[in-house]
């Protein structure tokens, strides 16, 4: 292929919310080399706080469809038809929305898009019994109507393709930005102060979209219990979604108001990790969360659900796992309380140079400029 000519991947999102899957997206998005590689974007939502504007700013153009929950099946089906038509062109298609990428690779497949993958970021969401059947089903037709299979770990390889199948599944680590993570003092000195948080104060914290898996309430109750242990403690909560006004309710409601911060969405995460002294991360389904690599980066313990996969645990000592449920509340709360002493200033870095998005945008590149060459060529594997 010549390299001179740009090729153009079309990634398909829910929205570009400040968020897992969106936010690797965007890591890999400023890190390839745009005049090579440039990203579209199909969406289904438009949220306020997004990354929309600097990825018009980077070059890429963004459209919208319906999502299949307000128009149904067949509508959604033709409404990803209609946009296959009108905007010919794309070789590569890189979809990223579990079970339903199935509908969407059906489609580009029929469009004639040679090269079609499917990105799982997550894995064991509980639905009920007839949408169990239903995702099982687009799981099992994904496999034919995909030509490539991407995950973030085993864990969500297994979940969204099957076992059978996860030999052929290319592992794409959830990357970091590194250089970010070296110390600066300063900073973090200048956030403490601009969040009146005093020295010596146990800083406990989590970042993520307010939603049901991230499973915040849990997090309230934890931290209501490490008031109990040490009155001087504070929870910092970066990150909104749906979900935000109802957990600041129920902090007001326990009288924790004053102890529990909500930040929203922040570009300056680096520094908020390094604030804190303990990461909490009690979800109830993960895949592979680029934050608890960030924040092992940042040299913090980390307390999370054992529903986690412990391929996020990359051995440097900061990682322990528990189980969730009422009754494991107050051993959240002791290890939280302890955990906060155990931080590390340093960190083993040729472990975490393996997470590089740097290193990671290039391989990923790389990929697309090859079977970009093979689909030109007629030799598509």
């Amino acid at each position: 292929m010549n390299s001179k000519r740009i090729s153009r991947v079309l990634h398909v999102l829910g929205s570009v919310g400040i968020g897992g899957a969106e936010t690797f997206v965007m890591n890999l998005y400023r890190n390839i080399d745009r005049s090579i590689v440039q990203f579209d974007f199909l969406l289904h939502f438009h949220e306020e706080k997004s990354y929309e504007k600097e990825i018009k700013d980077l070059g890429g153009r963004i459209f919208y469809i319906p999502h299949i929950t307000e128009v149904g099946y067949l509508r959604y089906r033709k409404a990803l038809a209609d946009f296959f038509r009108e905007h010919p062109g794309y070789n590569i298609i890189h979809s990223h929305i579990n079970e339903t990428s199935e509908i969407v690779l059906k489609e580009a497949k029929k469009s004639g898009i040679p090269i079609r993958i499917a990105h799982s970021h997550s894995s064991y969401p509980k639905y009920n019994l007839i949408v169990k059947i239903i995702k099982g089903l687009l799981k099992f037709q994904l496999t034919h109507n995909a030509t490539h299979y991407f995950a973030c770990g085993e864990r969500a390889a297994k979940w969204l393709f099957g076992k059978k199948n996860v030999s052929n599944v290319k592992i794409v680590r959830n990357g970091i930005d590194i250089d970010k993570f070296a110390n600066d003092n300063n900073e973090v000195s200048e956030l403490r102060t601009q969040l009146g948080i005093k020295d010596g104060t146990l800083v406990i914290g989590n970042v993520g979209r307010f939603n049901p898996p991230k499973n915040h309430d849990y997090m309230i109750d934890v931290f209501a219990e490490v008031k109990e242990v040490n009155n001087d403690s504070v929870l910092l909560l970066a990150g909104d979604g749906s979900l935000r006004g109802r957990i600041e309710e129920k902090a007001s409601r326990l009288g924790l108001k004053d102890s529990i911060k909500f930040l929203g969405i922040r570009d300056d995460i680096h520094v908020i990790l390094k604030l804190f002294d303990v990461f909490i991360m009690p979800s109830l389904y993960e895949g592979f969360p680029v934050t608890l690599i960030e924040a092992q980066a940042s040299g913090l313990m980390c307390i999370v659900s054992d529903r986690i996969s412990r391929e996020v645990d990359l051995g440097l000592g900061l990682l322990e796992f528990l189980p969730l449920g009422k009754k494991y509340i107050d051993d959240w709360a002791r290890k939280v309380a302890l955990s906060g002493k155990r931080k590390k200033n340093t960190i083993n870095e040729s472990v975490i140079r393996e997470f590089d998005i740097k290193e990671i945008a290039f391989e990923i590149q790389s990929f697309y400029i090859a079977k970009q060459s093979e689909s030109e060529d007629g030799n598509v594997s």
